[in-house]
């Protein structure tokens, strides 16, 4: 809601130089077209609305629904996924030369037991947590990092919608950067506490 109060006009995002020739009534019919003419609280309540339903309005700079700008991008947030692989590879190779890998061998297990009945679970906790650290870094980060180098992602498309008034896309974007931050350390703890139960007491003991 913040960034409608900025200076500027959104409409000059949908229609470009067109909107310095518009007479009033033509400014005043583009505003009830989209949805412009009413107030500031009323238009965030009615997008919320519209949201839960699947709709998050058109993209004023775009001039497409919003969902369909911001689906290619979420590819960035995925694209560390092989630092994570290699993470987990490195990690699974140093469990795999400790004392106890050699006891289990000795008592018969096969490998493909000792890494998914210990190793895994000696280091899943350390990787899930670093996974969900990462994620409002990677989310945040790229605001910086995509508008000093013209890169095209979430962040510079959230910067892109606030400098534009492309309201609808700024909401969205904000929604999903923190529906991100939030699913990723709830799932987080969740798996934790599966795999090592007293993670588990731990969060129990300091409520």
């Amino acid at each position: 809601m913040l960034a409608r109060l900025a200076p500027g006009d959104p409409l000059q995002s949908f229609y470009g130089d067109a909107v310095d020739t518009m007479t009033q009534e033509q400014l005043d019919a583009a505003r009830a077209r989209l949805g412009l003419d009413q107030s500031i609280a009323v238009q965030y309540i009615r997008w919320i609305c519209n949201a839960l339903h699947g709709d998050f309005g058109i993209s004023l700079k775009y001039k497409m629904p919003a969902q369909q700008v911001i689906s290619p991008l979420i590819v960035m947030v995925a694209s560390p996924l092989w630092y994570y692989a290699y993470m987990i590879r490195n990690k699974l190779l140093d469990e795999l030369r400790k004392d106890y890998v050699l006891l289990a061998k000795g008592k018969g297990l096969t490998r493909s037991q000792i890494v998914w009945k210990h190793c895994l679970r000696n280091v899943a906790p350390t990787i899930v947590s670093i996974m969900a650290i990462s994620v409002p870094h990677i989310t945040g980060g790229t605001v910086v990092v995509e508008s000093v180098f013209a890169y095209p992602g979430i962040g510079n498309l959230a910067v892109e919608s606030a400098k534009y008034h492309d309201y609808n896309l700024l909401m969205l974007s904000v929604l999903i950067t923190g529906a991100l931050v939030f699913f990723s350390s709830f799932v987080a703890q969740l798996v934790n506490e599966q795999i090592d139960p007293r993670m588990k007491e731990v969060g129990t003991i300091q409520w």
